[in-house]
């Protein structure tokens, strides 16, 4: 017995130096040439291997390093790149003509994909060839048949326990845009287990992407069928953190986010069922997309956009928006909506509501003496857009809604005192109003700010044009009123307004400089015109001057011809309290030298006559019988 497991030892012992000697001495490099040109006439694209070895690591190890699959005329660089690969193959099942691998590495490999201008996979596409080698002229092709089809011929059962791909990299470039962009996904190790062909492959992948460290990770079950050279991807999780995103990189990807200033925090998570996979790329996609407590800063506001929460799904044709809802500007957002991805521009359809949102954290800051709006916003829109960037979908929104502001204030402006300072026909207007104005209404000229009454609007959008159609807005003592519009795009701002203030008011006004009863209506409230416009937040607010000109001259016209043909003086019915005109006393005032008549345009013309008009009635009697005397004479 002891002669026996001597024996039995001796035998293992000179298999096994046996064995390391046959791997010490083999020299698998020399078959290299023939790998490389077998794998050249397969994927009929340049191959080079620096070097073949055959080496022992708990089972037969074969180990490659410095493999290049070169790149056809379609692609500027060499679609894969491999550092190392090693393999471990077990003796055992070899006996029985079954493959088992323990293990696969692969050491720092580099793939360049480019999606063609038609989304073509370029590079990967199937070169089908025949088992059999080229077919020559006049010999006739083997049979079809089951026992001649080529799925049959050499092909062994084969399984490898798990693959290994360590520090990867991918580089993507996307032609089908209109301006083509790359990206890279980085420091990629993917995990395989139990690979074989027509069986589900567990796969667990993590990379950077637009990042440097690892903030994505996929989870999945991958089958590869190759009778027709497709594969599938079931039961897919993946999960980002968006917290250790490079906005630099990203925003290489998609231009519209450096204008921005984007920067973004949250986890993001995606679910899909089945994905089929083939050379013309993805098909059959379903995903489910979820973002929960999600942060994002831009550069435009004060303070970021908090707690987002976002659920999606989503197919080849079709992005829905089942759930958005974020807290922005001490208020809240919720939307929903859909992108139509079948047409070439997608057709986006979206419903928005705000609520309370603070436009002191909306609107960029400003100096601090210029007009600057305040107050909370609400509102809701309902609208479509057409486009892939912000600038185009900006400019086909169309919709309609309604917005509410309270506790609305421009701070740094009086509205009224701003229309009194631009009314420059009327002579010393702000002087008179500061020196005769009862002391409570002299107040509203002095007030700093303009506080707004609660303002409900409705809201219409056309081609990315903000359209109103009625604007009412109202102070303690203005009413405004008009239409106008302001571009979604170019925030360019053109009102059109009417500005009437409070009887009381009025009469105030009026009774202090007695040329503005010529702007009151039928009721005696002042009514002045108003153009409001230019590029927010740069805004000016300036009376529509040729109206009122106009309004003066015709109604003091009327008062001159009904006095001339009564043949009676004008007067107005003054309060003895009220300071006295220096005109009224028979002061003189000079006159500055006019130009003739004849040699007048029609705005010095209309000048003139404002000027003759608004003059006080002794100054204007005193002209009146001067040129009734030369008449007389002539």
């Amino acid at each position: 017995m002891k002669t026996f497991l001597l024996v039995l030892f001796l035998i293992v012992v000179l298999a096994t130096v046996g064995l390391a000697f046959f791997i010490y001495s083999f020299d698998l490099d020399r078959y290299r040439p023939l790998v490389t040109e077998k794998l050249q006439e397969a994927l009929g694209r340049p191959v080079q291997m620096d070097r073949v070895s055959l080496g022992w690591h708990g089972g037969l190890a074969a180990e490659l390093r410095g493999l290049t699959i070169g790149s056809g005329a379609e692609t500027p660089r060499e679609l894969v790149k491999l550092r190392s690969a090693s393999a471990v193959v077990r003796l055992g099942p070899l006996l029985h003509k079954e493959i088992e691998v323990s293990s696969v590495i692969l050491d720092q490999p580099s793939i360049y994909i480019v999606r063609g201008p038609s989304g073509e996979i370029r590079g990967f596409e199937t070169r089908r060839k025949s088992p059999y080698g080229s077919m020559k002229e006049g010999v006739q092709a083997p049979p079809s048949g089951p026992a001649g089809s080529p799925k049959n011929v050499g092909a062994l059962p084969f399984l490898v326990e798990y693959v290994k791909i360590q520090n990867g990299e991918v580089f993507f470039r996307d032609e089908a845009r209109r301006v083509p962009v790359e990206t890279t996904a980085r420091n990629i190790d993917v995990t395989l287990r139990n690979v074989s062909l027509n069986e589900t492959i567990q796969v667990e992948a993590r990379a950077a992407l637009f990042g440097r460290n690892q903030n994505v990770r996929v989870l999945g079950d991958l089958r590869i069928s190759p009778e027709d050279h497709t594969g599938s991807l079931d039961h897919v999780h993946a999960e980002a953190d968006l917290s250790s995103l490079d906005m630099n990189e990203l925003s290489r990807l998609v231009p519209d986010l450096s204008a921005a200033g984007l920067g973004v925090k949250g986890n993001f998570s995606a679910d899909i069922d089945s994905l089929k996979l083939d050379s013309t790329g993805l098909k059959n996609l379903a995903a489910q997309i979820h973002l929960k407590n999600a942060g994002v800063q831009v550069s435009s506001l004060r303070k970021p956009i908090e707690n987002i929460n976002f659920d999606a799904k989503a197919d080849s044709s079709r992005f829905e928006i089942q759930n958005l809802s974020a807290e922005l500007a001490n208020g809240s957002v919720q939307a929903t909506g859909n992108v139509n991805l079948a047409t070439e521009q997608p057709l986006h359809a979206l419903k928005v509501s705000l609520n309370n949102l603070s436009l002191q954290e909306l609107m960029p800051e400003a100096g601090n003496d210029e007009p600057q709006l305040r107050g909370k916003l609400s509102g809701s829109f309902e609208g479509t857009a057409r486009g892939t960037s912000a600038p185009l979908i900006a400019n086909t929104l169309s919709g309609q809604g309604q917005v509410v502001l309270v506790e609305g204030v421009v701070l740094n402006f009086n509205l009224l005192r701003e229309v009194f300072n631009r009314l420059g026909m009327i002579p010393g207007l702000t002087e008179k109003l500061d020196a005769r104005l009862p002391v409570e209404y002299r107040q509203k000229l002095e007030a700093q700010d303009t506080v707004f009454n609660p303002i409900q609007l409705p809201l219409v959008i056309r081609n990315g044009t903000l359209s109103f159609d009625n604007i009412a807005v109202r102070t303690d003592s203005l009413d405004l009123q008009g239409v106008g519009s302001i571009g979604m795009g170019d925030k360019r701002v053109a009102l059109q307004m009417r500005l009437k203030i409070d009887p009381d008011l009025s009469a105030a006004l009026i009774q202090s400089v007695r040329e503005l009863q010529y702007l009151a209506d039928q009721e005696g409230r002042l009514e002045i015109p108003l153009i409001i416009q230019g590029f927010a937040p740069h805004i000016t607010v300036v009376p529509d001057l040729q109206f009122v000109a106009s309004k003066l001259a015709m109604s003091k016209g009327q008062e001159m011809l009904g006095n001339l043909f009564q043949n009676k003086t004008p007067g107005v019915a003054t309060d003895p309290n009220m300071p006295v005109d220096p005109y009224q006393q028979g002061q003189q005032v000079p006159q500055p030298t006019q130009k003739p008549l004849s040699k007048m345009n029609g705005r010095e013309l209309l000048g003139q006559f404002l000027q003759t008009a608004m003059q006080p009635q002794g100054s204007q009697n005193t002209q009146t019988s001067d040129t009734s005397v030369q008449q007389q004479q002539s």
